[in-house]
């Protein structure tokens, strides 16, 4: 058996505290340091956070510390949406110093080749060439959802006239503010434009999703010409909570948009989303198989195929389930990774790869 490669781990959030007892569960890995990603975790046992046995491994800030382990990767599961420069600099410390890196955090990276982000994705390729690592970032939407799975299924076909990827999602439970109100727009005024769709602003669609589709685009034997963005809103009837924020009445409770990969003059990729607040809104609209949501893939072509991917819950929080795909998509890529030349790869320079968990006893 090959030795376990070592891993530095950041981020206990929403995904990343998933990734962390991910990697602990892999039996091809070893969780050697935890550089914290908010104070209050400094000195706290990786245990403590995720509230199992204690595991000898502290959190800490002294990054210079956990690059001196020389780890073989870094997982990074910290949020970068309006923090790119010091996320840039905290990647590329460990880059340099050849450790490769995994994260969800950077979604213009799915495809740095078609970046808005020209200048992130020139110095992490610097990095990379410095200290001859390598970088991949995913995820399961965008990621796996808009590139692997549409991709695998396009196999089947001798011909793709049209691909849709739609996600159905019910996103009442999830926690965290930035991405249902600030980007998403859940709770804001009908006059007021959510951050996913200002392009000026970090976490927008075209570095959220566009890269995804022009990556798409290429494996399917297509230059995508432009995207395209089509949007739609409900204004809830009778105010609501979500965990993340309150809805009022009148406000934005539902939200649907279709980014389109044009070729032609037409649309040959459509990443589409069609995500409620609550279960009971809005009642017009089409709904998810389970309360936690499904991906739904649209290949008009030859032949015809429509595949369905749904998440079961867990416990009392059902979107659970979507985060730990989330996590574990990019954390079973790290030997991968870790073999591959130097340089910020996709999903289509790395190898097949699966679920390594230890066997439980």
């Amino acid at each position: 058996m090959a030795r376990r490669l070592r891993v530095v781990h950041c981020g206990t959030a929403a995904v990343g505290h998933l990734a962390l007892r991910g990697i602990l569960e892999h039996e091809n890995l070893e969780l050697v340091g935890l550089l914290a990603a908010s104070p209050e975790k400094i000195g706290l046992d990786v245990g403590e956070i995720l509230g199992i046995a204690p595991t000898r491994i502290i959190a800490t800030n002294d990054i210079d510390a956990l690059v001196a382990l020389k780890p073989d990767c870094f997982s990074y599961f910290a949020g970068a949406i309006g923090r790119e420069d010091e996320a840039v600099d905290q990647l590329s410390a460990f880059l340099c110093a050849g450790t490769n890196v995994v994260s969800t955090s950077m979604f213009s990276l799915i495809d740095p080749a078609t970046s808005p982000e020209i200048d992130l994705v020139r110095k992490l390729e610097a990095a990379c060439r410095e200290g001859g690592s390598s970088m991949f970032n995913s995820g399961i939407e965008p990621g796996f959802a808009t590139v692997h799975l549409p991709a695998t299924l396009a196999s089947l076909c001798s011909e793709v006239e049209l691909l849709r990827i739609t996600e159905f999602f019910n996103y009442n439970s999830y926690p965290v503010k930035l991405i249902i109100q600030d980007l998403f727009g859940f709770g804001l005024a009908k006059d007021q434009l959510p951050g996913l769709f200002n392009t000026e602003l970090p976490g927008s669609y075209d570095k959220m999703w566009g890269p995804s589709i022009h990556l798409l685009g290429r494996i399917l034997g297509r230059e995508i010409d432009e995207i395209r963005l089509v949007t739609d809103f409900w204004l809830a009837e009778e105010p609501f909570d979500m965990r993340a924020c309150h809805v009022p009445k009148d406000h934005i409770g539902g939200i649907r948009f279709e980014i389109q990969g044009m070729v032609g003059g037409k649309p040959f990729i459509i990443v589409e989303h069609v995500n409620y607040g609550s279960d009971h809104h809005p009642p017009h609209w089409e709904r998810p198989v389970t309360g936690n949501g499904t991906y739904r893939v649209t290949i008009k072509g030859k032949p015809n195929i429509i595949n369905s991917m749904s998440f079961g819950g867990e416990g009392d929080e059902p979107n659970v389930a979507g985060r730990i795909a989330t996590a574990m998509h990019t954390i079973n890529a790290i030997p991968g990774v870790c073999a591959a030349p130097a340089g910020i790869l996709t999903i289509a320079d790395l190898p097949l790869y699966a679920s390594r968990s230890k066997a439980r006893p």
